[in-house]
């Protein structure tokens, strides 16, 4: 083993290595990179590198939340101005009275 990368808050390695002279890279499922994992890796001069998953802007997750119900309002506007009759209201009700 050459190196490990942990990626998912260490739970996913992805382990490079020489099997036979030929350079490989394996995908690994880990319950979690433990302290005595670090140890023996280190150890065995194994090269360790660990990738912080990037925080999303919250800014995009409240412009996410608003847009869609904005835009869902904004179509039924659109929709109800361009009925026949300029009202609008509920479609079957309120049409013509009978006698």
């Amino acid at each position: 083993v050459k190196r490990i990368d942990f990626y998912d808050n260490g739970r996913t390695g992805v382990v490079s290595l020489s099997v036979g002279g030929r350079a490989q890279q394996l995908v690994c499922e880990l319950p979690g990179a433990t302290q005595s994992l670090l140890d023996r890796l280190q150890q065995k001069n194994v090269q360790v590198e660990v990738h912080v998953p990037e925080k999303p802007n919250p800014l995009f997750n409240v412009l996410g939340d608003i847009a869609f119900p904005l835009i869902v309002i904004a179509g039924l506007l659109f929709l109800r101005s361009q009925a026949p009759g300029g009202g609008g209201g509920i479609p079957g009700m309120g049409g013509q009275k009978k006698e």
